[in-house]
C-alpha cells in the first residue's frame, strides 16, 4: 500500500541557532541559502525530525507505526514557508518563516517564488492508494488549488469547515471537517488535531489494511470518528479496542488555538 502524507512545517523545531535562517535569507535565493546553511554545519537535520509542533509529533507517531508494516510505504512531504515542498529526508537548517500573518498578495507571490503550486500539483498527481493532506488555511491558500488539479488516488483533506468550502469539487477529493467536537472526541487540542486524526488512520491501516475501503466510503463519519475500526462501521474507544457500535469514547475537552 502506497500512502502519501502532505503536512505543514511548524514554528517549533528540534534545533535552534543564533545563526538560523530567516525569511529574508530565503528571499535572497538558493545560493545565499546554501551559503548560510554552510555556516550552520552539522545542526541541519532531516525535515521529518526538524519539526516538533504538536501536529507534527502526533502525525509522526502514526507514520512510524505504518512504516513498521513492511507492506505499507509512506511518502511524507512537508510544506515549508522557507524551503517550499520538501521530502521527509531532505536536510534543513533551523529557520523562521511562515505564511501565517502574511498579506494575501505577498503570500501568493512568495508561494509562486517557492514553486509551491506546481510542486503540490505534482505530488497530488503521483499514484497512491491514499493521500492525506494536513494543511491550515494559509498553507492551503499557498497551494492555489483549483478544479484543474489531478489526483493520483483518493485524497483526504483534514481541515476546518471554511477551508473545506474553498476546496475544488473534483472526484477523489474528500474534505474531512474537524472542529471542537472532534477535538473532544479525540481528547486532543485543536493545535494537534489534524496530526492526531491522521495518526489514528495510519495506525489502523498498519493493523488492518482492509479498513481503507471503510474510510473511503464515508470519510467524515469514519476518519473523523476515533471509534471507527472496520469497514462494517464498528466503533471503538481507541485503536485495537472493541466496543458496541455507536458507543462514544470518553474524552477530556481540550481546546487550543488551531495550528496551521
Amino acid at each position: 500500500m502506497q500512502i502519501r502524507v502532505i503536512t505543514s512545517c511548524t514554528g517549533e523545531k528540534s534545533v535552534s541557532s543564533p545563526d538560523q535562517l530567516a525569511l529574508e535569507d530565503f528571499r535572497q535565493g538558493d545560493a545565499h541559502v546554501r551559503t548560510r546553511e554552510a555556516v550552520l554545519g552539522d545542526i541541519r537535520s532531516p525535515a521529518e525530525d526538524l519539526y516538533t509542533g504538536l501536529q507534527h509529533q502526533r502525525l509522526m507517531r502514526g507514520i512510524r507505526a505504518a512504516r513498521e508494516e513492511t507492506s505499507i510505504e509512506v511518502d511524507l512531504r512537508i510544506l515549508s514557508a522557507g524551503y517550499g515542498l520538501v521530502s521527509a529526508d531532505q536536510k534543513l537548517g533551523p529557520y523562521e518563516a511562515t505564511f501565517i500573518g502574511m498579506r494575501r498578495k505577498e503570500a501568493d507571490a512568495w508561494a509562486q517564488t517557492l514553486g509551491i503550486p506546481a510542486a503540490i500539483r505534482t505530488a497530488l498527481a503521483e499514484p497512491c492508494d491514499l493521500c492525506i493532506v494536513l494543511l491550515g488555511n494559509d498553507y492551503l491558500r499557498a497551494c492555489a488549488l483549483d478544479e484543474q488539479i489531478q489526483l493520483g488516488g483518493p485524497t483526504l483533506f483534514l481541515c476546518g469547515k471554511h477551508a473545506a468550502l474553498r476546496l475544488p469539487r473534483i472526484a477523489n477529493l474528500h474534505p474531512v471537517v474537524l472542529s471542537n467536537a472532534e477535538a473532544t472526541s479525540f481528547s486532543c487540542g485543536l493545535v494537534g488535531l489534524k496530526g492526531e486524526v491522521a495518526a489514528r488512520v495510519l495506525e489502523n491501516l498498519a493493523n488492518r489494511q482492509e479498513l481503507l475501503g471503510g474510510y473511503l466510503r464515508d470519510p467524515q463519519a469514519t476518519v473523523a470518528n476515533p471509534g471507527f475500526s472496520a469497514g462494517k462501521a464498528e466503533f471503538t474507544g481507541k485503536p485495537g479496542a472493541t466496543r458496541a457500535t455507536g458507543a462514544k469514547a470518553n474524552a477530556d475537552r481540550v481546546i487550543e488555538p488551531l495550528e496551521s
